[in-house]
Order: structure tokens, then sequence, then C-alpha cells
């Protein structure tokens, strides 16, 4: 919900609470800030895009070597046939839709289940601009803006 609720949309006490759950640290694995002017599941998405790209790749790259494999090995079933012509080549070949379903099915489930795989095995600390600035006490807030800077630098 921290993507999809502005700050300013929220009630004072939640803005308190947000405050709560951040932690001094000495360093950051991650420093995420995001602006308020797109939808909260765009946000999401390009997260899981953004971090989890490579997982995304290897799942359907293995998924499409398994569907090759027992395509040719006639363990799936062709339902139906597709007449090539290619430079001279000309056949009727069986075809069926396992690629671009289980294409469908990996890229999907990887882009929604590889945060809480990942997540059981590193836990890096966060910076995200709505928990780590105050949302509540306008001098913290206004020091936590300013001081980005000086963060961002070392």
């Amino acid at each position: 919900w921290l993507w999809k609720t502005s700050p300013i949309d929220m009630e004072e006490v939640e803005r308190q609470r947000l405050w709560g759950n951040s932690r001094p640290t000495e360093s950051f694995g991650l420093f995420l800030s995001h602006t308020w002017h797109a939808p909260g599941s765009w946000k999401v998405l390009s997260l899981r895009l953004q971090f989890g790209w490579h997982l995304v790749t290897l799942a359907w790259l293995l998924t499409m070597s398994l569907v090759v494999l027992l395509g040719s090995l006639r363990v799936l079933p062709m339902p139906t046939t597709l007449q090539q012509n290619l430079l001279g080549f000309s056949k009727a070949c069986p075809a069926g839709p396992w690629a671009f379903v289980s294409s469908c099915v990996v890229i999907f489930a990887t882009i929604y289940c590889w945060p809480s795989l990942i997540g059981r095995f590193q836990h890096p600390t966060c910076f995200l601009d709505i928990v780590s600035i105050s949302q509540s006490d306008t001098e913290l807030q206004v020091r936590g803006i300013y001081g980005l800077g000086g963060f961002l630098s070392i």
C-alpha cells in the first residue's frame, strides 16, 4: 500500500506510523524514491522488472528449452499443423500452443513470485522516501529532504 497512497492523502496517524517503520542504519543496499504522479501498480511492476529481469529471462529460457525438448520427443501433443514455406522448403509442420502458454505463465509467475523467493535469502536495507523521511513532522521532513544530497554523495 505504500506505493499506492500519497502521504498527502493519509491521515496524520498513518503518516506517523510510516516514520515508526524506519530505523537508523550505517548503509543502504537499495535507494528507492518515486513520484506520486504515476499509479502505484506501475511502480511495483517497474521495480519487479528492474530488479528481477534476469530471473524472468532465465525462467523463460529454461521453460522454452523444456518445451522444445518435450516437443521434439513427441511428449507434448501437437493438435494443429502450420504450413511452412521458406527458401524452397515447404512442409506442413506440427504445432501446439505450448510455447506461448508456458511463456505467459512462467513470465507472470516469475514477476509475481521472485520478490518473495529472493526475500527469504537476502535482506537489503532499503531507503524508501515515504518511510525514511518523516511525513508528519515538518522540521524532520525538511531536514530529510535537504540531507538527501549529502547522503547520496557518500
